[in-house]
């Protein structure tokens, strides 16, 4: 049964319930990233962890049946966040937690904050066209 189908609550509403679980996600992430003196991980080497947190939000959303994908940007900045949608409604969310809350840095280059506890307040969730999910439906196979 879906999270939404329980609580009889739209497709953001259901979102926002979530954002405890979704920070709680980012912090293991943050939690497992481990830099050394000169910025480098073993896994990660001088890169952040935005790849991880949309992968960990993914896992959220996925335990609670809503459909989800990772979305990839190279503008400014190189960027991965989270995009739960529900295609019965045709609503899409972007979740996020902004970069500069847990690293600093650019590009493929990013240093760790030290310390930061994530709470459901460092969670972005933003509307996100519905015609982008489709369309990556139709040509990536999400």
């Amino acid at each position: 049964m879906r999270f939404n189908e329980v609580y009889k609550s739209d497709f953001k509403l259901e979102l926002e319930e979530l954002r405890p679980e979704f920070a709680k996600a980012a912090q293991k992430s943050y939690n497992c990233w481990h830099q050394d003196e000169e910025g480098m991980d073993v896994e990660l080497g001088s890169g952040g962890i935005c790849q991880d947190i949309a992968s960990n939000i993914c896992g959220v959303l996925v335990k609670w049946r809503i459909d989800c994908f990772e979305q990839h940007a190279e503008t400014d900045e190189q960027h991965v966040w989270a995009v739960a949608y529900d295609e019965m409604k045709e609503e899409a969310y972007e979740i996020d937690i902004h970069p500069s809350a847990y690293e600093t840095g650019g590009g493929y280059d990013w240093k760790k904050i030290p310390d930061v506890v994530f709470d459901g307040d460092d969670i972005f969730i933003g509307r996100y066209d519905y015609k982008n999910v489709q369309y990556l439906k139709d040509t990536w196979s999400i």
